[in-house]
C-alpha cells in the first residue's frame, strides 16, 4: 500500500511553556506563541486513487517507476521515501527564502543551531537556537515571519529575537517554541549552572515548574550537543514544505491509502510516549 505525505496540514498551536508566564506581552521582541482553535484536516481517501498538492497518485503505483508530472522530479530520501518536488513552487519557496535569509542580521544568523539557555518567567532551561526554515511550515514560522515582517518595515532588522525550541517540550508542543530577545538567553556554562540549581530546589519544593521538563531537557539536548549545529533538531521531526510530497510504500501491498503529516506526527507521538513508558 502507499502512503503519502504532504505538507497540507494545519498545524498544532504553539506556545511558550506552560511554567513561563511572558512579563511584556506587548513588545515587540518578545512573542508569546498561544495559537488558538487551529483545525487539522486529512486527505480524503477516494478508493484507489487520491491526489495530494495537485499530483495523482493512482493504485497501480506508477510512483515506484520514479515517474512524475511534468514540472516535477523525483529522489529517494535517507529514509528510502520517494519525495516529489514541485520545481516551480520550489524555485519561488528557495528565492523567498534566500531574501529572508539574507536581511537577517550576521550576529543572528551566526547562531543558528547553537545550544544554550533561555530564562523566561521563572523558568532555565536549555533551548535550541532555531532557523526559521528549519522548523515545519505552519505557526511556528508565520509567527516568526509576523516578527520578522514588523522588523523590516519599521527598520528595526537590528532588534530581531531569535527563534527557540525548549528542550524537553517535545512531549507538548503546544509549549515548545518562543522568540527571545537576546537579554533573555544565557551561555551554555552558566545557564547550565543555573539551571542545575533550579532543578534539585524544584525536587525539593516543587514549586517553581516541573523538574521532569528540565530533566527531559537536559537528557533530549546531550544527544543533539553531539551533532553538527545545522543537524540539531531535538526530537522534533520536520514536515514537507509547501512543494514536497513524500510518498512511502508499505508491505504487503493491497488498497492504496493516504497519510497525510498530521496523522504521522500523531502516530510518532504516540510511539514516542509509548517507549517513554516502558
Amino acid at each position: 500500500s502507499t502512503l503519502i505525505m504532504s505538507s497540507e496540514h494545519k498545524a498544532n498551536s504553539y506556545s511558550t511553556p506552560a511554567a513561563a508566564e511572558p512579563t511584556d506581552t506587548g513588545a515587540l521582541d518578545e512573542i508569546d506563541f498561544n495559537i488558538e482553535n487551529l483545525d487539522e484536516h486529512h486527505d480524503e481517501i477516494n478508493g484507489g486513487a487520491s491526489a495530494v498538492n495537485g499530483h495523482d497518485i493512482d493504485d497501480n503505483n506508477d510512483a515506484k517507476t520514479g515517474a512524475a508530472n511534468s514540472g516535477t522530479y523525483v529522489y529517494i530520501n535517507d529514509d528510502g521515501a520517494e519525495v516529489r518536488v514541485d520545481e516551480e513552487k520550489k524555485k519561488k519557496f528557495e528565492q523567498e527564502r534566500d531574501e529572508i535569509l539574507g536581511n537577517i542580521p550576521k550576529e543572528v544568523k551566526e547562531r543558528f543551531g547553537e545550544i544554550c539557555f533561555a530564562r523566561y518567567g521563572g523558568y532555565t532551561g536549555p533551548v535550541l537556537i532555531l532557523n526559521p526554515y528549519h522548523v515545519s511550515p505552519g505557526p511556528v514560522r508565520e509567527e516568526w515571519m509576523k516578527m520578522y515582517n514588523k522588523c523590516k518595515e519599521t527598520n528595526r532588522l537590528e532588534f530581531m529575537t531569535h527563534l527557540v525550541y525548549w528542550y524537553g517540550a517535545y512531549m507538548n508542543l503546544d509549549a515548545a517554541f518562543s522568540v527571545l530577545p537576546s537579554r533573555n538567553l544565557l551561555s551554555f556554562d552558566k545557564g547550565k549552572k543555573e539551571a542545575e540549581k533550579k532543578l534539585v530546589a524544584g525536587k525539593k519544593k516543587k514549586k517553581e515548574y516541573s523538574p521532569e521538563l528540565l530533566e527531559r531537557g537536559f537528557e533530549e539536548m546531550e544527544k543533539d550537543l553531539k551533532k553538527q549545529p545545522s543537524e540539531r533538531h531535538g526530537y522534533v521531526d520536520k514536515t514537507p514544505e509547501e512543494h514536497e510530497v513524500i510518498i512511502y510504500y508499505e508491505e504487503p501491498s493491497g488498497v492504496a491509502f493516504v497519510q497525510n503529516s498530521v496523522d504521522k506526527e500523531e502516530k510518532e507521538e504516540k510511539d514516542q510516549d509509548e517507549s517513554i513508558s516502558t
